[in-house]
């Protein structure tokens, strides 16, 4: 039964007893705007910069701003040449293209909703030391690369791929909370941050 709260006196003893009970209800704010709001702008921002990437690449008054290639005359034996040279840029670029759209995927797009599932159970330092380690890796590694500089398409590739295996290892390891293995160890929760970190600074080298 519930009780209200109530004063109740005895006259012949003098007694005073009180009794009071108090709950905690939750109080839930309303949102500034919409989840559908939020993502009707994301998507209008990448429109626009989709928008805007053609107009710099197609639009006449922009081509000026591209570097002028040097008009060679070739015979036919270096025409072949240049031709599959040309083809290898080409495929070059397509392989580049491709890699870049697997990292921003990993990089922006589900692993930064994995922190609570893969590094929660090991603890709240270890959620912690992965958030903020990982956040701080990003401008180091964009720093070091603008030092030492990857050129090869097949090394980028190797990166990438050797952060695609890390990026699954979280991946799993969120799948399987809150129970994943190695949860009762130290050492298990070391590795989760060593994978987020890892992760991070490849994708961002």
């Amino acid at each position: 039964e519930e009780h209200d709260c109530n004063n109740n006196k005895t006259s012949q003893t003098n007694i005073t007893t009180t009794s009071s009970s108090s709950s905690l209800n939750s109080l839930k704010k309303q949102p500034r705007f919409s989840i559908s709001i939020y993502f009707w702008l994301l998507l209008s921002t990448l429109i626009v910069s989709f928008v805007g990437f053609l107009l710099l690449e197609f639009l006449p008054s922009f081509q000026k701003e591209k570097l002028k290639k040097n008009e060679i005359i070739l015979n036919k034996s270096e025409n072949k040449n240049e031709l599959k040279t040309n083809n290898n840029k080409l495929t070059d670029k397509i392989l580049l293209l491709i890699a870049i759209t697997v990292v921003a995927f990993v990089l922006y797009g589900f692993i930064p909703g994995l922190a609570s599932y893969s590094a929660l159970p090991y603890g709240n330092d270890i959620m912690h030391l992965c958030v903020t380690l990982g956040l701080i890796t990003q401008p180091i590694s964009s720093l070091i690369a603008t030092f030492i500089q990857i050129k090869s398409t097949l090394h980028i590739w190797l990166t990438t791929l050797v952060g695609i295996l890390i990026a699954c290892y979280i991946l799993v390891f969120s799948c399987l909370s809150p129970c994943p293995p190695f949860k009762d160890t130290n050492w298990g929760g070391y590795i989760m941050v060593a994978c987020w970190i890892i992760t991070f600074a490849l994708f961002m080298f």
